[in-house]
């Protein structure tokens, strides 16, 4: 049906509403959206989002530490749940000049 009335209304019947958003060469790279703003949740306070952090698989925490720039796609790709979850509050404090203790990412709460 729909095929009829595209012909008789003189369109083309293929659709190619998102071919212009798809990558165009090999090199693009299409990241998933991360699933929370660690800035945002660090306002509810640092224990919050190591808490946050901790709930999350290694994929997710590498999509918010690519997505923030927190990490190169290198150091990424290879780092544990543990290392990405370090370097993501680091990014995080980095800007206000506070540090972190290793403790304050090692011990459970």
């Amino acid at each position: 049906m729909w095929m009829e009335y595209a012909m008789a209304d003189g369109r083309d019947s293929h659709f190619d509403g998102l071919a212009a958003r798809a990558p165009s060469g090999l090199g693009d790279v299409v990241r998933p959206k991360p699933v929370l703003n660690p800035f945002e949740v660090y306002q509810q306070g640092q224990g919050i989002l190591l808490e946050e952090l901790r709930a999350l698989s290694r994929d997710r925490l590498r999509d918010i530490a690519l997505a923030y720039e927190f990490a190169s796609q290198a150091g990424a790709d290879v780092a544990s749940r543990e290392e990405l979850t370090a370097i993501i509050v680091g990014g995080v404090l980095r800007p206000s000049g506070s540090e972190l203790a290793p403790d304050d990412l090692t011990s459970p709460r």
